[in-house]
C-alpha cells in the first residue's frame, strides 16, 4: 500500500512538472495584467504573450505591447512602453515566488520618469515612502536593449533628461543623454561590460561621467553582480561650483558652498553607503576623512571623522549667500557674533555623529581664533556640540553647545571656558595692555541664528585676569591724575607700563541685555570702578570706568573713562558721562572736563585708593 501511495505522488509531481514545463503562457495575459494592475496601483496592459519554446523548464517567453500607466498624481499619460519583452524564465525559481529571468531583450522601449520636488516619485512602488531606497539584483546571464529611450523629469534633483538605453554583445551596456541640470546643460554617459553570456557571479565593470558648467561627475566601479545597483564599490571624481549642485546628483543633504574638489571611495550596500579616503578642497579649505551613512526606520544615520589643514567657514556658503551677508552687514555693520543658522526642519530624519578638526582655521580680518575640534551629535534635532575646543592665539576656548530645535524654535544653550587666553587678544590693543585672562560664559536663548539667540539670551559672562601689565599714561589718566598722565603722554616715558593686579568683570545677561554687575581694573598706581551694558542685540557698548588713584596728584578730574562703539568696533573716549545724552562739542567737553576738576584737598580726593581683593574675586568669578 505505501508503495503505491508513493507512485501515485511522483505520477502527480511528474505530470505537474510536465504541465508546467509545457504550460501555454498565452492564457496568462489577463490575469498577469491585472495582477501587475492590482500590485502597482495603475492600469497595465499586455497585447500579447507567446511562448517561443515548446517544452523547458527555463521558457522562453515574449511579451507584445506591454505598457503601464502613470500614477494619478502625475495625470494622464504612460510610465513605461515596451513594444517587446522577451524572457528566459526559471519555473522553479518562480514557483518559490521569485522573479529571476536569466535573459531578457528588450525592444522599443520608451521610460518616462517623474520626480515631485517632494521627493514622490513614479517608479517607487506603492509601499515606497518618499526617500526610500530599492535596487535590483538577479543573476542575469543576458540582457540585449534596442531602440530604447528614457526620459527623466526630476523636480527635487532639477534635472531634466533624455538618454538612449542600449545594450550588445559588441558596446555592452550604454546610457548616453542630454539635458538640463538648473537650467544649464547636462550631459550623462554610462557605460557597462557586455551582457552577452556572463557569469552571474561575476562582478560587473561600469563607468559613468557627468558633466555640466554648474558640477562634473566621474566615477569607475564595479557591481558585486551584474546591474547590482544596490551593492556596488566605485572611486568617485568631482568639482564644480557649489556643493549644492552636487547635492542635486546625490541628495545628502549637503550645504552651500564655494567652488570644490572632492575625491573617495564609495561603497553602496544596500540601505548603507560608506565613504572612504576622502579628499577635496571647498573655496580656501582643504579636506579628509571618512563617512558613513545608514538607513534606518526612515533615518539617515551618519558617522564621520573630518579634518582641515586649514578651513575657512565663510566657504559653507556660496557666492549669493556672501552677498546677502554682505548686504545685511552694510546695513547692520560689521558684527562679531555669527549669523550660523540652527534650525534644522531640513534635517528632521537625520541623526548620527561627525568628528570636526580644523588644525588652522582661515578668518577674515583679526581673529584670536585659530583652530577648532568639535564632536557633533544629532539626535531627532537635538544637536550637542561636545566637547569644543577653539584653540586660541593664547589658551583656549571650550566646553559644550546644545541646540534643541525638537519642539518650537530653537533653543542655544552655551556652556564655554576661557583657559590661558589673553586680554590683548579678545578686549584690546597690547599697546595698552596685556595681560592672561580666563573666563566663562554661559548663555541661553531662542532664535533662528546664534545671533539672534543670543541677542535675546539670559546667563552670566565671568572674566579674570590676573598679572600683566597696563600702559602708565592710561592708567595714571584713568586715576584722573592730569598732571602727572599729560607729563607722561609728553615724555619719552610715556610707553611705560605698570602691572596689573587684576581685571574682574562680571556680566549678567536679561534679554540679550549684558549688565555689568562687578567691573574692576586694579593696578599698582590706581584702581577703577564701572558699570553699563552691552546689548548682544546689537553689539553696541556703554560702559563707564571711573578710576581712583593710589598716588594722587595736585590736580584729578572726575571725568570717567567711556567704553563705546560696538564690540566689532569699541571706542575709548574721556568725556563727562551726560556728554553724549547733551551732544557736548568739543569746546562743551573741554569746559566740562575744567569743570570736574578737583585738587587734592577736594572731596577728600588726597585718599589713596585701597587695593582690591584679587584673591577672593577671582575665586568668586570662577567658582
Amino acid at each position: 500500500m505505501p508503495s503505491k501511495i508513493i507512485l501515485v505522488a511522483l505520477g502527480i509531481l511528474a505530470a505537474a512538472a510536465v504541465a508546467l514545463a509545457a504550460f501555454p503562457w498565452s492564457v496568462a495575459r489577463v490575469p498577469l495584467s491585472r495582477a501587475l494592475s492590482a500590485q502597482l496601483g495603475r492600469t497595465v496592459t499586455i497585447a500579447g504573450i507567446a511562448r517561443l519554446d515548446h517544452f523547458s523548464f527555463e521558457p522562453v517567453i515574449r511579451l507584445t505591447g506591454v505598457s503601464v500607466a502613470q500614477p494619478a498624481w502625475v495625470g494622464p499619460g504612460e510610465m513605461m512602453n515596451i513594444a517587446s519583452l522577451t524572457l528566459r524564465l526559471p519555473l522553479l525559481k518562480l514557483v518559490g515566488g521569485r522573479f529571476a529571468p536569466s535573459e531578457i531583450t528588450i525592444t522599443g522601449l520608451q521610460l518616462n520618469l517623474v520626480r515631485q520636488s517632494s521627493g514622490r516619485s513614479n517608479w517607487a512602488g506603492r509601499d515606497k515612502a518618499p526617500g526610500s531606497s530599492s535596487s535590483s539584483s538577479f543573476p542575469l546571464r543576458q540582457l540585449r536593449i534596442t531602440d530604447s529611450v528614457v526620459r527623466l523629469s526630476d523636480d527635487k534633483r532639477h534635472i531634466r533628461l533624455t538618454a538612449s538605453l542600449a545594450a550588445d554583445q559588441a558596446h555592452g551596456l550604454t546610457i548616453d543623454g542630454d539635458g538640463v541640470l538648473r537650467d544649464q546643460p547636462l550631459h550623462l554617459r554610462a557605460v557597462g561590460g557586455s551582457l552577452e553570456a556572463i557569469d552571474p557571479g561575476t562582478p560587473y565593470q561600469f563607468d559613468v561621467w557627468l558633466t555640466s558648467p554648474l558640477v562634473r561627475v566621474i566615477a569607475a566601479g564595479r557591481m558585486d553582480h551584474a546591474l547590482d545597483t544596490g551593492h556596488f564599490t566605485a572611486h568617485v571624481r568631482s568639482g564644480g561650483d557649489d556643493l549644492a549642485y552636487l547635492d542635486d546628483i546625490i541628495q545628502a543633504g549637503v550645504p552651500a558652498t564655494q567652488k570644490f574638489t572632492l575625491d573617495a571611495t564609495v561603497r553602496n550596500d544596500g540601505s548603507d553607503w560608506i565613504i572612504t579616503a576622502l579628499t577635496g578642497t571647498i573655496g580656501r579649505s582643504d579636506l579628509a576623512g571618512a563617512l558613513t551613512v545608514r538607513k534606518r526606520q526612515g533615518r539617515s544615520i551618519l558617522d564621520g571623522n573630518i579634518t582641515a589643514n586649514a578651513f575657512d567657514f565663510d566657504d559653507l556658503s556660496s557666492d549669493a549667500q556672501k552677498a546677502r551677508a554682505a548686504a545685511k552687514q552694510r546695513l547692520t555693520g560689521k558684527r562679531i557674533l555669527p549669523d550660523t543658522a540652527i534650525h534644522f526642519e531640513k534635517l528632521s530624519h537625520t541623526d548620527g555623529i561627525i568628528r570636526f578638526d580644523a588644525k588652522r582655521l582661515l578668518m577674515s580680518g583679526k581673529s584670536p581664533f585659530v583652530g577648532l575640534r568639535a564632536t557633533l551629535t544629532m539626535d531627532h534635532r537635538l544637536l550637542t556640540v561636545s566637547p569644543v575646543e577653539a584653540s586660541l592665539v593664547h589658551g583656549t576656548l571650550g566646553g559644550t553647545i546644545v541646540v534643541d530645535h525638537r519642539q518650537g524654535d530653537p533653543k542655544l544653550d552655551v556652556r564655554l571656558n576661557l583657559n590661558g587666553g589673553r586680554i590683548e587678544d579678545v578686549l584690546t590693543d597690547a599697546k595698552y595692555a596685556s595681560a592672561p585672562l580666563d573666563g566663562r560664559i554661559r548663555l541661553h536663548g531662542t532664535g533662528r541664528s546664534v545671533r539672534e539667540a543670543l541677542g535675546q539670551s539670559d546667563g552670566t559672562i565671568d572674566l579674570i585676569a590676573r598679572g600683566g601689565t597696563i600702559k602708565r599714561s592710561v592708567a595714571t589718566l584713568a586715576a584722573g591724575d592730569i598732571l602727572r598722565g599729560a607729563g607722561l603722554l609728553l615724555s619719552r616715558d610715556g610707553d611705560e607700563t605698570v602691572p596689573i593686579r587684576c581685571i574682574v568683570g562680571r556680566f549678567v545677561a536679561r534679554r540679550g541685555q549684558v549688565t555689568a554687575a562687578d567691573l574692576i581694573l586694579d593696578t599698582t598706581v590706581m584702581r577703577a570702578g564701572g558699570g553699563g551694558r552691552v546689548d548682544l542685540g546689537s553689539e553696541a557698548i556703554d560702559i563707564t570706568l571711573a578710576g581712583r588713584s593710589k598716588h594722587p596728584d595736585l590736580i584729578q578730574t572726575t571725568v570717567p573713562v567711556h567704553v563705546g562703539g560696538t564690540l566689532a568696533a569699541p571706542t575709548f573716549d574721556v568725556a563727562p558721562v551726560d556728554a553724549a545724552e547733551k551732544k557736548l562739542g568739543l569746546f562743551g567737553r573741554i569746559g566740562a572736563i575744567v569743570k570736574s576738576l578737583r585738587t587734592r584737598n577736594d572731596d577728600g580726593r588726597d585718599t589713596r585708593a585701597a587695593d582690591a581683593p584679587c584673591n577672593a574675586l577671582a575665586m568668586n568669578i570662577l567658582r
